[in-house]
């Protein structure tokens, strides 16, 4: 059946990993059997798959947040971290185009 297939599947990747070594992470494949035989498992696994999509929504949300503040950010504070210094470490007390002038 279905498992047996995974099974083969799993076997040759296993097999070609040794060459391959990216395809051992085939091998994570043999939990399918796993949470198909396990009712409570499945039932978790299946709950998790039915909230993705409000996963989702919350993602979108918290990425457009994190934009804007990075926004914000960058407004509020270019230019306040520079500082100049000379060839022996000290900070020397210039603004910004002195600073990049050429000597």
């Amino acid at each position: 059946g279905a498992s047996n297939l995974i099974d083969c599947f799993v076997v040759l990747m296993s097999a070609l990993g040794l060459v391959i070594p990216i395809l051992k992470i085939c091998r994570a494949l043999r939990t399918i059997r796993l949470i198909s035989r396990v009712p409570s498992l499945k039932a978790a696994v299946q709950s998790l798959f039915r909230a993705l999509p409000a996963l989702a929504t919350v993602h979108v949300a918290l990425a457009c947040l994190w934009f804007l503040f990075g926004i914000l950010g960058v407004q509020l504070l270019m230019g306040r971290f520079w500082y100049c210094k000379d060839v022996h470490g000290q900070i020397l007390p210039l603004d910004r185009d002195s600073c990049l002038q050429p000597n």
